[in-house]
């Protein structure tokens, strides 16, 4: 799981990009990666995501990173 984040409207993608560039360079298995866009607009005080469809994707993307994971044991 990659995942870049960023005040910006782009969300770090060129870091993401060169990211994921290095890790494919390695063989390693990117399960899912997205940017975050706007990041401090999305947290609020207590660093708490706010808006619903980010914090929906970023869980969503926990879950299939650990079930990749759970996959890559029972091998």
């Amino acid at each position: 799981m990659a995942l870049s984040s960023s005040p910006s409207y782009m969300g770090g993608e060129k870091a993401l990009q060169s990211l994921l560039t290095t890790l494919r360079a390695m063989n390693a298995a990117v399960v899912c990666s997205f940017p975050i866009p706007f990041s401090r607009r999305k947290l609020n005080d207590k660093d708490e995501w706010t808006e619903g469809d980010m914090r929906r994707k970023i869980s969503d993307a926990l879950v299939a990173f650990s079930d990749a994971i759970r996959m890559y044991r029972e091998r």
